[in-house]
Protein backbone atom coordinates (compact mmCIF):
# COMPACT_ATOMS: atom_id res chain seq x y z
CA UNK A 1 0.00 0.00 0.00
CA UNK A 2 2.84 2.38 0.82
CA UNK A 3 4.49 1.95 -2.58
CA UNK A 4 1.14 2.51 -4.30
CA UNK A 5 0.61 5.78 -2.46
CA UNK A 6 4.17 6.83 -3.31
CA UNK A 7 3.48 5.92 -6.95
CA UNK A 8 0.44 8.22 -6.82
CA UNK A 9 2.38 11.04 -5.17
CA UNK A 10 5.21 10.84 -7.70
CA UNK A 11 2.65 11.10 -10.50
CA UNK A 12 0.93 13.94 -8.62
CA UNK A 13 3.14 16.44 -10.42
CA UNK A 14 1.67 15.45 -13.81
CA UNK A 15 -0.38 18.12 -15.60
CA UNK A 16 -3.51 15.91 -15.43
CA UNK A 17 -3.69 16.69 -11.72
CA UNK A 18 -4.00 20.43 -12.35
CA UNK A 19 -6.58 19.90 -15.10
CA UNK A 20 -8.82 17.24 -13.48
CA UNK A 21 -8.17 17.64 -9.75
CA UNK A 22 -5.77 16.13 -7.23
CA UNK A 23 -8.12 13.58 -5.60
CA UNK A 24 -9.66 12.47 -8.89
CA UNK A 25 -6.30 11.70 -10.45
CA UNK A 26 -4.82 10.30 -7.23
CA UNK A 27 -7.57 7.66 -7.21
CA UNK A 28 -6.40 6.61 -10.69
CA UNK A 29 -2.69 6.72 -9.87
CA UNK A 30 -2.97 4.86 -6.56
CA UNK A 31 -5.18 2.23 -8.22
CA UNK A 32 -2.54 1.84 -10.93
CA UNK A 33 0.12 1.56 -8.22
CA UNK A 34 -1.91 -1.13 -6.42
CA UNK A 35 -2.27 -3.04 -9.68
CA UNK A 36 1.47 -2.90 -10.38
CA UNK A 37 2.28 -3.88 -6.79
CA UNK A 38 -0.15 -6.79 -6.98
CA UNK A 39 1.34 -8.22 -10.16
CA UNK A 40 4.85 -7.70 -8.74
CA UNK A 41 4.04 -9.83 -5.69
CA UNK A 42 2.09 -12.46 -7.63
CA UNK A 43 4.82 -12.77 -10.28
CA UNK A 44 7.58 -12.55 -7.65
CA UNK A 45 9.51 -10.01 -9.72
CA UNK A 46 9.44 -6.50 -11.13
CA UNK A 47 9.76 -7.39 -14.82
CA UNK A 48 6.06 -7.74 -15.59
CA UNK A 49 5.09 -4.55 -13.73
CA UNK A 50 7.87 -2.55 -15.41
CA UNK A 51 6.79 -3.91 -18.79
CA UNK A 52 3.15 -2.97 -18.17
CA UNK A 53 4.13 0.53 -17.09
CA UNK A 54 6.40 0.98 -20.12
CA UNK A 55 3.72 -0.37 -22.48
CA UNK A 56 1.15 2.01 -21.02
CA UNK A 57 3.46 4.99 -21.51
CA UNK A 58 4.38 3.93 -25.06
CA UNK A 59 0.69 3.46 -25.89
CA UNK A 60 -0.08 6.93 -24.53
CA UNK A 61 2.80 8.52 -26.41
CA UNK A 62 2.26 6.92 -29.82
CA UNK A 63 -1.34 5.82 -30.26
CA UNK A 64 -3.72 7.78 -28.06
CA UNK A 65 -3.27 10.89 -25.96
CA UNK A 66 -5.39 13.74 -24.63
CA UNK A 67 -5.06 17.42 -23.85
CA UNK A 68 -3.49 17.88 -20.45
CA UNK A 69 -1.62 14.59 -20.60
CA UNK A 70 1.94 14.44 -19.35
CA UNK A 71 2.85 12.76 -22.67
CA UNK A 72 2.39 15.57 -25.19
CA UNK A 73 3.52 13.89 -28.40
CA UNK A 74 2.27 13.57 -31.94
CA UNK A 75 0.15 10.48 -31.42
CA UNK A 76 -2.21 8.83 -33.85
CA UNK A 77 -5.36 9.88 -31.96
CA UNK A 78 -5.84 12.96 -29.79
CA UNK A 79 -8.91 13.78 -27.75
CA UNK A 80 -9.67 17.16 -26.28
CA UNK A 81 -11.67 16.01 -23.27
CA UNK A 82 -11.61 12.91 -21.05
CA UNK A 83 -13.75 11.69 -18.20
CA UNK A 84 -11.30 10.73 -15.39
CA UNK A 85 -13.94 8.63 -13.61
CA UNK A 86 -14.59 6.61 -16.77
CA UNK A 87 -10.84 6.34 -17.36
CA UNK A 88 -10.40 4.92 -13.83
CA UNK A 89 -13.30 2.48 -14.29
CA UNK A 90 -11.96 1.33 -17.68
CA UNK A 91 -8.51 0.88 -16.17
CA UNK A 92 -9.97 -1.22 -13.35
CA UNK A 93 -11.72 -3.54 -15.83
CA UNK A 94 -8.56 -3.83 -17.98
CA UNK A 95 -6.36 -4.48 -14.91
CA UNK A 96 -8.66 -7.22 -13.60
CA UNK A 97 -8.75 -8.82 -17.05
CA UNK A 98 -4.94 -8.68 -17.24
CA UNK A 99 -4.63 -10.25 -13.78
CA UNK A 100 -6.96 -13.13 -14.70
CA UNK A 101 -5.06 -13.79 -17.94
CA UNK A 102 -1.70 -13.71 -16.13
CA UNK A 103 -3.01 -15.98 -13.38
CA UNK A 104 -3.64 -18.74 -15.91
CA UNK A 105 -0.71 -17.98 -18.22
CA UNK A 106 1.90 -17.89 -15.45
CA UNK A 107 0.15 -20.32 -13.10
CA UNK A 108 0.03 -17.83 -10.24
CA UNK A 109 -1.05 -19.09 -6.81
CA UNK A 110 -4.40 -18.17 -5.25
CA UNK A 111 -4.89 -14.44 -4.76
CA UNK A 112 -4.81 -14.72 -0.98
CA UNK A 113 -1.09 -15.47 -1.49
CA UNK A 114 -0.33 -11.77 -1.13
CA UNK A 115 -1.67 -11.79 2.42
CA UNK A 116 0.08 -14.99 3.51
CA UNK A 117 3.52 -14.54 1.97
CA UNK A 118 6.19 -14.06 4.60
CA UNK A 119 9.69 -12.87 4.04
CA UNK A 120 12.54 -14.23 6.11
CA UNK A 121 16.13 -13.17 6.25
CA UNK A 122 18.76 -15.80 5.81
CA UNK A 123 20.59 -15.68 9.13
CA UNK A 124 23.68 -17.72 8.34
CA UNK A 125 27.04 -16.85 9.80
CA UNK A 126 29.99 -16.98 7.44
Amino acid sequence: MITSILFGLVHGTNPEVAKYGFWTMQAYYVLAGLFLAFITVMDDGLELALGVHAATNIFGATLFTYEGSVLQTDSLFITHQIDPSMMTFTFLIAALTFIVICKYKYNWPQWNYIFTKTYTLNNTNA
